[in-house]
């Protein structure tokens, strides 16, 4: 159950605060937050595909059930 919480809860790249660097460049004033918000969130798009895979091929793999 904490694997199924704490990986999806990282998954803040689309977001200006999502990290500290994103957070300075964000506040500088150089990037807009659509040229954060689009670009991270097919990144987070592909993360979650990454996440449910592993979800289902390795963790009955590791013993935990879906």
């Amino acid at each position: 159950m904490t694997l199924a919480i704490t990986l999806p809860a990282g998954l803040a790249y689309c977001l200006p605060m999502g990290t500290p660097a994103d957070a300075i460049v964000f506040s500088s004033g150089f990037l807009k937050s659509r040229e954060m918000i689009v670009p991270g969130s097919i990144i987070m798009a592909i993360s979650w595909l990454l996440f449910l895979a592993s979800a289902r091929f390795v963790w009955p793999l590791l013993g935990f059930t879906i």
